[in-house]
């Protein structure tokens, strides 16, 4: 239920290129394959006493970027007015950067969560603003 590929390639692909290989796993989603991943994940959550990973061992390997920018959360209202902020329940898994809305103003600019050590992290700052 994703879309995988090695840096280079990805780097290196037109936009048009990676953005069908987005489009390309979401026409894969069916019925039976999002149950499947539901049986797959309740079934590991049940395996799992303590998902926190020790200090200096999270993974270099993967990297997964999610963007929740324009998602509607700030529209969200159950009864007591609309949230001031909408942040992530749980960050403790290494390699997982999500981007985000800061605020509900539409310039109010974007919040970036991560979950990585020290040194990957420097290094993906670098990487990106080496493209600016």
């Amino acid at each position: 239920m994703g879309v995988t590929g090695a840096v280079r390639d990805i780097a290196s692909e037109a936009l048009a290129s990676v953005a069908g290989r987005v489009k390309g796993a979401i026409d894969r989603m069916d019925n039976e394959l999002v149950r499947s991943a539901i049986d797959y994940y309740e079934t590991m959550a049940m395996a799992e006493t303590d998902s926190r990973p020790v200090k200096g061992t999270l993974l270099e390997t993967d990297l997964q970027i999610i963007s929740w920018l324009g998602m509607p959360v700030y529209d969200a209202d159950f009864g007591w007015g609309k949230p001031w902020v909408m942040l992530r329940a749980e960050s403790i898994r290494g390699g997982f950067v999500y981007l985000m809305n800061d605020g509900p103003a539409d310039d109010a600019g974007v919040r970036v969560l991560m979950c990585m050590e020290a040194a990957n992290m420097k290094e993906l700052e670098r990487l990106l603003y080496e493209k600016l």
